[in-house]
């Protein structure tokens, strides 16, 4: 249908966010079910489809996927790069602080499997500011900050 339908750019650019969307889903299945190589390819469909549809969102959401990914198969070095760049393809959504909290989440996997406990830290420190100024000055005083 994507390629050989018949409509207009509207809901062309709302099959392709679907279509991502449903890639992203597919891949978090396929990392539950144990089938990396089929996580990684979603993923990769989703990234692929962010980049034409120029949707930031579905491009962090794929990247902090295949981030996950690499740190579940022990590939923090991998996790760090897609998860780094997941944080700066979040940075394209504006205030969105929840999003911006799960790549940041991923980034301190990576660096506490690659033995970097300091910016591991520093990661969940970040990623705990952005839920906190999600929720307002109320979550906030969860942490004692």
């Amino acid at each position: 249908m994507l390629e050989q339908g018949s409509y207009s750019t509207n809901v062309g650019q709302a099959l392709l966010t679907a279509t991502g969307n449903l890639h992203i889903r597919t891949g978090w299945l396929a990392c539950d079910a144990g089938q990396h190589q089929v996580a990684r390819t979603s993923f990769t469909d989703a990234l692929t489809i962010s980049r034409q549809t120029g949707d930031a969102e579905i491009e962090t959401r794929a990247l902090a996927g295949l981030g996950f990914k690499s740190n579940l198969v022990g590939r923090p070095r991998e996790g760090f790069r897609f998860s780094r760049a997941a944080e700066d393809a979040a940075r394209g959504l504006g205030s969105s602080s929840r999003m911006t909290a799960v790549p940041l989440l991923h980034l301190a996997v990576a660096n506490a499997r690659s033995d970097d406990f300091s910016d591991a830290q520093a990661a969940i420190t970040r990623a705990r500011k952005a839920l906190d100024a999600d929720r307002g000055d109320e979550g906030a005083s969860c942490y004692g900050s």
